[in-house]
């Protein structure tokens, strides 16, 4: 619990923005996912770029295929590019690419684990909001928000 708490509350942090934080605990379970994703890429490298370099670029390009493939290719230039993400185990890979689908499947961008075809996303007020006070308008385009 403990542990989960930390979590929890390191993620609110890296929101850096109050108006975030409390929406992301009033806001509907939509916007709260978003919200809660936006926390997850301020918090980790490859999560943020993961959500705008193939997630945001599909979006941009209205190309909504998002097979294994797309996500093999997008870690293998990872890899390239990076030393230690080169030495991860398949296992540690394997396990980051579900927990990412995961956040794809929550946020309804895939309808299931096994979808290959990205939803059109309409971001929420609140999470839009928040992003565009934070200056963060790189992070929109994972919401299919070029504007």
């Amino acid at each position: 619990m403990a542990r989960l708490t930390r979590a929890c509350y390191k993620r609110l942090m890296a929101l850096g923005n109050e108006n975030l934080a409390h929406e992301i605990f009033s806001a509907p379970a939509e916007p709260a996912k978003q919200i809660n994703l936006y926390a997850m890429m301020r918090q980790n490298l490859l999560v943020r770029e993961f959500m705008i370099d193939l997630v945001g670029e599909k979006h941009r390009l209205r190309d909504y295929a998002l097979t294994r493939k797309d996500i093999n290719a997008f870690f293998a230039h990872l890899q390239e590019q990076n030393d230690c993400v080169a030495g991860w185990s398949d296992n540690t890979l394997i396990k980051i690419k579900q927990v990412l689908t995961k956040c794809l499947v929550e946020t309804q961008t895939l309808d299931s684990f096994r979808a290959t075809i990205l939803n059109p996303v309409y971001i929420a007020p609140e999470p839009e909001r928040g992003i565009r006070e934070n200056g963060d308008l790189e992070a929109l385009v994972a919401y299919n928000c070029f504007s």
